[in-house]
Formats: structure tokens, C-alpha cells, sequence
């Protein structure tokens, strides 16, 4: 047997649960009372968030530290540090409110100005072009920063950079410098760059393309607390958090702002001295082309491809390598994530240019998911979000395995992925949600989790909720610890190993920037649908493309040169009009030019994305096939001292079928939920074996395959017939089973817990949300029945929505998604017994009135409350 099940069976579990724990400056009782919440939560660390904090860094942060520190060291558990004051990373606790403006943030933008007629000298007012561009605030930016930066620092550096005239002809002329032209006749286009502190809605914050500013955040932050806390550094203190820093130019929570469209653009010295390097010394004449979109297209693709990767490149190594080496020097990790949504992870602006260098100096690769981007069978609807419109498909296709291909393509990871969870989801999100949001990731390769958040403050704290304690208001909190509990047994599991992968897809970043391209979602669906997992490649992990079979490139009208030796590689679509090259082989214009498709592809493949599957799959690509097929069954086949498959459910239909595997030895089931393992139905075949298996919604598989070793036998302890293939049975071979439908209910809130009161009878299906629809907290519905003493099966088709079954006063344990089935074999002798069912609400209803809710249009709740199925006992 697999080490890691064994032990899992006896207990032994990893943590991998770090949920955020928001600061406000509360008392001592309640900061060590939260703590242990956190712990009964079957989390054994926490990251401690600064952001609502009155004193970061100051006298009451340390006593609050202190507190936390100590109850934490009591209980075991390790603490994280978010690492800045506000929102988000690189705010560096106001140190940059007077520091030497020449270590603060930085753009460059572009004005277009129109010349005709004859010829004639032009003047030009470099006092009034050097002033940056206004632009119109949207609707985030005006919410978070009151609709206005009038309080920002004002920076007296503002100039003109360059000045370029475009003629008739094709003309190209450098006026940097100057402040006449002699305009020839015709209509000239005149392109101004200036430079200008005074843009971007962060303009306290770190330059992340300056060494210097960048080291402003250690000073300021790291520092303090190493000095404080040393010797917690590796033992209670386990590292600090980066939350979504950026590269802060343009509009905030701008989406896909790629080159080419109306924003400034971030700018730093060591910038200007790298496009120096790299485009020559006349490099100011084709700054324009980021903006120009009409110019010589080889060119400008050359251009912008050149500028971002010396962006991308000096964020890598100013940020985000500066910090992580700070902290592994002092003992700790650094972890965090930037913002991707809707491929910002390739943009500027909240982005910081490229994902995996931006993320290059932690020691796990990070992504967040929060307010609503993966939803239950949201693949496509809707397809608007909180923050405006919303590409369903990047969420669940793009996103997870962004952050698991970076965790295994950079060995310093060791396979380790975070993702933050379940913040911003509302009140209306509760555990059988969660669940699902839970499965999507951990299918996906990831194997560490924050969720968001706990949060000290008096319930109920509008703050990004749902929050997972709320002072004992929230009667799903010991279902949460649960939950907790199977997510840290599912990660253990898929720890330590690798997923086993055929196929990679080129991450994309390089054609992004240079002109039109293919989105990554779009190559990714139909592999995923199809049972078919990848990771996503980097040009920088390029010298991996031989680990895989294929590496899929998603159509680009400009290919980085770098794939164009591969031979294993699958172009979508066409091949490339041309090739463009790295930051570090820019060569002239003219030799670009040579770098045509058609000489540098050679006998490469080229597939239509509809044939991209029905090819791979006559290769024998796929590691799982199952039948019938079904686009919401998604596999994840990991490999440690043996062979592990997850299998999730994301539709809203069970599924019943086959899966063919490739392994020849006897395997068995195990129930991360239950801690136990089973037998499998399992039939061998010529190449392996197939498993017959059902699989509801929201519910997992995981089936286990000894490497070296046939599987012992199970003993009975940890043995647990599966219930859902039990019931699959009974309905197809069985008479219809016994339905209860007569029970007493009561309800009560959360911190009255036991104390129900107001009973009354009722049948089921209960309707109490329309009885009561404010109501939250336990409904309990009781019955006796009478036992011929047979083993049964206890079947309940819905609730909302987390569940507690007991009989004759004894729990059976909870459960949080339907259908709800318990064993009560050997609980049922003959006579009469009492069955209790407990269900806990989420806390929507009771918060449907206040101004979060208004604003995310939750105002009118639509969820139901207690046992809204039947409840029915089969014959075991």
C-alpha cells in the first residue's frame, strides 16, 4: 500500500491549509480565541493579513504579533505574514511617500499628433506634451479609490522622451531632442513619448523594475519583523505572502490591456538601459510602435516582444527573485500570487507581464480564486463578473493549471501549488459550493490552499465574506473543518510526486505580445474535456519539451524563434506569419525580417483545433479513457511510490461508466472524506484494467494503484463499502425503498446551538425558507421508526445544506453534498430507533438586507433552508 494512505488511515496527515486571518487590532482574548478556531478548523497554519490593520509595523502590531505568535507556537501551528500594510503588495508600508522620486513608479505613454499640408517649421510646446494623459477612471477604480487621486504624491519630473515623425512614404524621423521640425509637405504623423510619475493608481508604490525601490518593501516590512522575530524564522514563522503586486500603470483591474491599446506603460532606468541593448542605440525612434498599431508589422511585433520581455525580465529578477532570496537566506519561505484574471497574467498594469517570472522567486507557484470566477458548470455563463465581463473559460480551463505548471517546471517549487479560495463569494456560498470549488483545483494538481477568510471583526463583517467562524455565528463552521480535513488528506496525496502528463501547451505570453494570438483556454477546453491533462510551457522551461510527447502551440501571427527547432511540436491552426526573437537576440531590423515561417518550421505539424483531439487520441496520447464520454469528468493521474486517479464530477448530472486504465495490478478505492479505503469494481484487460464506477456531482474518486506491490488486503476497520455504487444497486435491482416522510422540526441559531425550540411537524420536502425567510442557523427534523433489525441504507436526496445524521443519539458524521447517504448497518437492531437529522444553513438570508449584498445583487436570496428532499432507508 501506498506510504502516504497508510498514513492517512492512521491519522497522520500534512497540513496544507493556511487560511487568511484579517487584522483589525482586536483584544487578546479574541485574537487567541481565533486561533483556536483556525485550529479546531483542522488547519494547522495561518496567514496573518495586515491590510485592515490600524498600526502595520507599529507598537500594536507587535503586541497583536506577540499574541498570535504565542497562541500559535501552544497549538503547533506556522504563520504566515502578508507582507504590506494595503492592498496590494508593494505599498511598502508608505515608504515610498518620501523617498527619492527616481526609486518611485515610473510610465511612459504616447501622444499621436497630425501634421498636413505644406511644408512648414513646427513648434513644439514640450512644456505642455511632457503633461501625462487623463484618463477616464472605471468603476473599480473610482469604488476603491474614492474616484480620485488628488492625494496622490505629486512628482515634478515629467518630460518629453522622444519624438518620432511618420511620413507619407514610409518615412521614419527622430526628433528626440529637438523642439523645431521643418515638416515636409504631405501629412505627417508625429508620435510624442514622455515619461511621468504622475499616472497609475498607485503612485506610492515600489517600481518593480528597480532594484533599489524594490528592496524599499524588505526595508520596510521583512526587515522589522526579522528583527522582532528571528528566532521564529523557520519553525513557527513559516514565510510571508505577496498579494497581488503589479505593475501598477494604466486603469486599475484593466483586463487583457495588451500592447497595442490606450493606456502608459511602466518604465524604470534599468528599463531604459535594456532597450538600449537590445534595439540599439536609436531605439527611442521605435518606441512608438507599443502603441502604433499601423506601422511595419514584423517590426512593431519585434518591438513590443523585445520591451516586454525586458519588463517581464527585470521583474523576475528586481522583485520577485530579490525578496524570495531575502527569505530563504532567513530561514522562511515566500509565497503569494499575482493577478491573472482573464489573461492578465501576460499584461501589464495589475499584472506583472509573464506569470511564471513574476512568481520566479517563491517557493510555490500561486493563483486566487475569489468573488466568483470558477462557479459550478460555469464554463461559459455568465459571462459577467464583479469586475465586468467575465471569460468563464479562462477560470476553468487556464487557471489552475497555470499555477500546478509552474510548480512542477520549476524544480525549486517541488510541486508545491497555493491557491486562495473561496473569498468574496458571499454569503451565499456555503460548504456544498465550497466542495465543488475545492475539487476543481485539487484535480487540477493543487496542493495548497488559503482560504479567505477568518475575520476577528463583529459579525457580520461586510468584508469579503463568506467568513468561516464569524464569532460561532456560522452554523456551517465545524462542516468547514471537515472540509478542511479532506482537502489536506487530498493534497497530502498528490504531494511529493508528479502528475503524469503526455502533452504541453506553449504558454503563450511571447505571441501575446507581439500581435494577434490565440487564447490559451482555447487550445485547453478540448484537451481537458477529453480526459487529456498538460501543463503549460514556458519559452524559459523550453529545454523540458522533451519530457513530452507534444508540445501544442496555440496560433499566433508571431511565434517566438525560440520553438521553431522543436521537433515535437503541433502548431493550431497555421503556422506563423514570422518568428520574433528574445530580449537577449535582438538583431536588426533587416535580418527580423529573414525570420519567415515557412524557412524556420521545417516538417512541423499543423492541426485545425477541431482535429486536435480526434489526432492525439490516435496517438495514444490519452492516460484514462472513459465511456461514454462526458466533457465534465476530469482525471488527474499523480505518481508517488504508487499510482493515484482522481476523478471529479463538474456537471450537474451523475455519471455512470467505465474508465479504461493503464494498470495491471489490483487497486482500490480511497474515501478522502471518510478516511477510508475500499474495493474497487475492476475487470483486467489486455493493456490494464477497467473500473466500473458512478460518480455524483460535487463528489470525488480516487482510486489507488500499488507500484511495486500487489495490494494488501483491506482490513475491515478501514474498510467502507461506497455508498453511491451501493445505491446504484439497489435502484437498478431493488424494489422502491421505504420513504419517511412525517418528522418534527426545530430550528435554532448558530450560537443557541442545541437549544432548538418552536417545533412543529412537518413533511418533507420542507419549505421553511418560505415559512421563515430570514431565518439561519440548525433545523433539526426527528422520527422513530421501527427496524426488522436488516442493515439499511439511509438515502437523502437534498438538504441545504450541510448535514448531521444521528441515531439513538450516536453521529454518524457529517456530510456536505448530495445525495446525502449514510450506513446504518450494525446501529438498527430490531425495535424501535430514533433518527435525528441536524441540518446547517449557510448565513445568506440574514444578510440579504445589508449593503454588500445590494451591491453584488444578493439582495433577494434564492437559497432553500433545511431538508428540501425526501429521505428514504433501503434495504441494505
Amino acid at each position: 500500500m501506498g506510504k502516504v494512505v497508510e498514513q492517512l488511515l492512521t491519522g497522520q496527515v500534512t497540513n496544507h491549509m493556511l487560511p487568511f486571518f484579517w487584522q483589525h487590532g482586536e483584544d487578546e482574548a479574541t485574537l487567541r480565541e481565533y486561533v483556536n478556531a483556525i485550529h479546531d478548523a483542522n488547519c494547522m497554519a495561518f496567514c496573518v493579513e495586515s491590510r485592515p490593520h490600524p498600526d502595520f509595523c507599529g507598537s500594536k502590531w507587535w503586541q497583536d504579533m506577540d499574541v498570535i505568535l504565542d497562541e500559535a507556537k501552544k497549538l503547533g501551528m506556522k504563520v504566515w505574514i502578508l507582507d504590506d500594510s494595503h492592498f496590494p503588495t508593494g505599498f511598502a508600508n508608505g515608504a515610498l511617500k518620501d523617498a527619492p522620486q527616481e526609486v518611485c513608479r515610473q510610465s511612459i505613454f504616447c501622444k499621436f499628433l497630425s501634421y498636413e499640408g505644406d511644408a512648414r517649421e513646427v513648434v513644439f510646446r514640450t512644456e505642455k506634451l511632457a503633461k501625462p494623459p487623463k484618463y477616464k477612471l472605471n468603476f473599480i477604480q473610482k469604488m476603491m479609490m474614492s474616484g480620485s487621486t488628488k492625494d496622490a504624491r505629486k512628482y515634478d519630473d515629467d518630460q518629453v522622451y522622444s519624438i518620432t515623425a511618420y511620413g507619407p512614404k514610409g518615412e521614419k524621423i527622430d526628433l528626440s531632442g529637438g523642439t523645431t521640425w521643418k515638416k515636409p509637405a504631405g501629412t505627417w504623423q508625429v508620435a510624442v513619448c514622455g515619461l511621468s510619475r504622475n499616472l497609475g493608481p498607485h503612485r506610492v508604490y515600489i517600481n518593480m523594475m528597480n532594484e533599489v525601490s524594490c528592496h524599499k518593501l524588505i526595508e520596510a516590512v521583512y526587515e522589522p519583523h526579522f528583527a522582532h522575530y528571528g528566532d521564529l524564522f523557520g519553525n513557527t514563522i513559516a514565510g510571508f505572502f505577496s498579494d497581488e503586486p503589479e505593475l501598477g500603470n494604466g486603469i486599475l483591474y484593466a483586463k487583457h490591456n495588451v500592447l497595442g491599446t490606450e493606456q502608459d506603460l511602466p518604465w524604470s532606468k534599468e528599463l531604459e538601459e535594456r532597450l538600449q541593448k537590445t534595439l540599439g542605440v536609436d531605439y527611442r525612434k521605435n518606441l512608438p510602435l507599443l502603441w502604433k498599431n499601423d506601422g511595419d508589422p514584423l517590426l512593431t511585433a519585434q518591438v513590443r516582444r523585445t520591451y516586454m520581455d525586458a519588463v517581464s525580465n527585470l521583474v523576475k529578477k528586481d522583485f520577485s527573485e530579490q525578496i524570495g532570496g531575502w527569505c530563504r537566506e532567513k530561514g522562511v519561505m515566500y509565497i503569494g500570487h499575482s493577478i491573472e484574471d482573464d489573461d492578465t497574467h501576460a499584461c501589464t498594469g495589475s499584472g506583472l507581464g509573464h506569470y511564471f517570472r513574476g512568481l520566479y522567486g517563491q517557493d510555490m507557484a500561486g493563483i486566487d480564486d475569489i468573488g466568483g470566477q470558477v462557479m459550478p458548470q460555469g464554463e461559459e455563463e455568465p459571462t459577467t463578473g464583479m469586475f465586468g465581463p467575465r471569460n468563464g473559460a479562462f477560470y476553468h480551463y487556464t487557471l489552475g493549471k497555470l499555477g500546478v505548471s509552474a510548480a512542477y517546471l520549476q524544480e525549486s517549487k517541488q510541486g508545491r501549488t497555493m491557491c486562495e479560495i473561496f473569498g468574496n463569494y458571499g454569503w451565499k456560498t456555503g460548504v456544498t459550493d465550497m466542495k465543488y470549488l475545492a475539487d476543481h483545483f485539487l484535480v487540477r494538481g493543487v496542493n495548497n490552499f488559503v482560504p479567505h477568510a477568518f475575520s476577528p471583526k463583529a459579525y457580520p463583517d461586510p468584508d469579503c465574506p463568506p467568513h468561516f467562524y464569524a464569532h460561532g455565528h456560522n452554523p456551517q463552521y465545524r462542516h468547514f473543518g471537515h472540509l478542511c480535513a479532506y482537502m489536506n488528506r487530498v493534497a497530502s496525496l498528490i504531494s511529493g510526486g508528479k502528475i503524469v502528463q503526455k502533452v504541453a501547451v506553449l504558454y503563450n505570453a511571447e505571441g501575446e505580445w507581439s500581435g494577434q494570438c490565440m487564447r490559451l483556454d482555447q487550445v485547453a477546453r478540448p484537451l481537458y474535456d477529453a480526459q487529456i491533462d498538460f501543463s503549460f510551457l514556458p519559452l524559459d522551461h523550453l529545454d523540458q519539451a522533451d519530457k513530452f510527447i507534444y508540445v501544442i502551440v496555440p496560433y499566433a501571427k508571431y511565434q517566438p524563434i525560440e520553438i521553431a527547432g522543436l521537433s515535437n511540436v503541433i502548431y493550431v491552426d497555421a503556422l506563423p506569419d514570422a518568428y520574433t526573437m528574445g530580449e537577449d537576440a535582438m538583431q536588426k531590423e533587416a535580418e527580423n525580417k529573414a525570420k519567415k515561417a515557412d524557412d524556420l518550421a521545417g516538417d512541423a505539424k499543423v492541426l485545425a483545433l477541431g482535429d486536435l483531439v480526434a489526432y492525439l487520441e490516435k496517438e495514444d496520447i490519452k492516460d484514462a479513457v472513459i465511456a461514454p464520454e462526458n466533457p465534465y469528468i476530469h482525471i488527474m493521474h499523480y505518481q508517488t511510490d504508487c499510482h493515484m486517479y482522481m476523478l471529479i464530477n463538474e456537471s450537474a448530472q451523475t455519471y455512470r461508466g467505465k474508465v479504461s486504465l493503464p494498470m495491471k495490478k489490483k487497486g482500490y478505492v480511497y474515501d478522502a472524506w471518510d478516511n477510508s479505503i475500499a474495493d474497487i469494481d475492476q475487470q483486467m484487460t489486455d493493456i490494464g484494467c477497467q473500473v466500473s464506477f458512478v460518480l455524483e456531482p460535487r463528489k470525488s474518486l480516487i482510486m489507488v494503484f500499488d507500484e511495486e506491490a500487489d495490494t494488501p488486503s483491506l482490513e475491515e476497520k478501514t474498510v467502507g463499502k461506497r455508498l453511491s455504487d451501493c445505491m446504484y444497486e439497489k435502484k437498478e435491482k431493488q424494489e422502491q425503498p421505504t420513504e419517511i416522510k412525517t418528522w418534527k422540526r426545530s430550528i435554532c441559531s448558530a450560537l443557541d446551538h442545541p437549544k432548538f425550540a418552536d417545533a412543529k411537524d412537518v413533511s418533507l420536502p420542507d419549505h421553511l425558507e418560505e415559512e421563515k425567510p430570514k431565518f439561519c442557523g440548525f433545523v433539526r427534523y426527528e422520527t422513530k421508526i421501527t427496524s426488522d433489525g436488516g442493515d439499511k441504507i439511509l438515502e437523502i436526496t437534498d438538504a441545504a445544506e450541510g448535514l448531521e445524521v444521528f441515531v439513538d443519539g450516536q453521529s454518524l458524521g457529517l456530510q456536505i453534498v448530495p445525495e446525502y447517504l449514510y450506513d446504518l448497518s450494525g446501529y438498527l437492531k430490531a425495535g424501535e430507533h430514533e433518527i435525528v437529522i441536524e441540518v446547517a444553513t449557510t448565513l445568506w438570508r440574514e444578510n440579504a438586507s445589508g449593503m454588500r449584498a445590494k451591491m453584488m445583487g444578493e439582495s433577494k436570496p434564492t437559497s432553500k433552508s433545511g431538508l428540501c428532499g425526501k429521505v428514504y432507508l433501503w434495504n441494505k
